[in-house]
């Protein structure tokens, strides 16, 4: 379906009944759903939508916090994300968009209120985020970044898994 994950956002209805029909009675509806916070720029129904969700057994919601229209510009909108994280009874809400440090994940848990967050692109950038985010949020003390001879171990290490899994000639062509 094109659009298919802003178009659920909107049909709280439909959506709400896709984990009853896949599960039924099975764990496959009690996993988790990624949402777009909101679905157009003045229809914000992922607040809405996460309480129907609870009701049909899912358990966590990662909410992205932009619209459709934005796609991956803009910033995010925390607003949003905290306005589902407020409607959620009991399941965590996961947010997601712009966390690129340590800070910027402690900040989006401050401002929204979510239980967590997921790293997208972040993670393509600098493969140590989650390292450093979980010690950040435990400790307050940011780490140093990586030494040289360890970018270059990860580097190199991501090298050869480009060529085992994609062959050496896609493989070299995706790496660079």
């Amino acid at each position: 379906i094109s659009n298919g994950g802003t178009l659920t956002v909107r049909n709280t209805e439909f959506t709400g009944n896709v984990p009853r029909r896949a599960g039924g009675g099975s764990d496959i509806a009690s996993g988790t759903t990624t949402l777009q916070s909101v679905a157009q720029k003045n229809n914000i129904t992922a607040p809405n939508l996460v309480r129907v969700l609870e009701d049909v057994g899912v358990r966590a919601v990662f909410i992205h916090g932009r619209t459709r229209e934005q796609g991956f510009t803009g910033t995010v909108n925390l607003a949003g994300i905290r306005e589902v994280a407020e409607a959620a009874r009991e399941i965590p809400v996961i947010g997601n968009g712009d966390v690129t440090t340590p800070e910027s994940a402690r900040h989006m848990i401050e401002a929204t209120g979510c239980d967590g967050v997921s790293v997208g692109r972040g993670a393509f950038y600098n493969p140590w985020i989650f390292r450093h985010t979980d010690h950040f949020l435990k400790t307050g003390e940011l780490l140093p970044e990586p030494a040289f001879a360890e970018r270059v171990r990860l580097m190199h290490r991501h090298f050869d898994l480009m060529l085992e899994v994609f062959g050496e000639q896609r493989g070299c062509l995706m790496f660079r």
